[in-house]
């Protein structure tokens, strides 16, 4: 493998660990308490929706929310398997 995808392995190793690491801190406790209260207010918005317009207006707003937890997850997961190229490439060498 390449130099330059060994490193990029290696950024994405690190970007994990960083996520991972703002995930257990408790300030994301705060946070993601806070954003699974929006989305709950929003499915109980959308369910109570006057219009198909009106809840599809309603999903659209709360999307974002969502979209964070996707991302933070998709770093974690991403550095874990780029942990585990770089593993299997250090087997190899050895």
């Amino acid at each position: 493998m390449e130099e330059r995808q060994i490193e990029g392995l290696r950024g994405s190793v690190q970007q994990g660990q960083i996520m991972e690491d703002f995930y257990r801190h408790p300030g994301m406790s705060i946070l993601k308490r806070e954003l699974e209260n929006k989305i709950s207010d929003a499915k109980h918005q959308w369910l109570n929706a006057k219009s198909a317009l009106e809840a599809e207006e309603i999903r659209i707003k709360t999307k974002p929310y969502q979209e964070v937890y996707d991302l933070i997850s998709h770093k974690i997961l991403q550095g874990r398997a780029a942990q585990e190229s770089l593993r299997k490439i250090e087997e190899n060498e050895e």
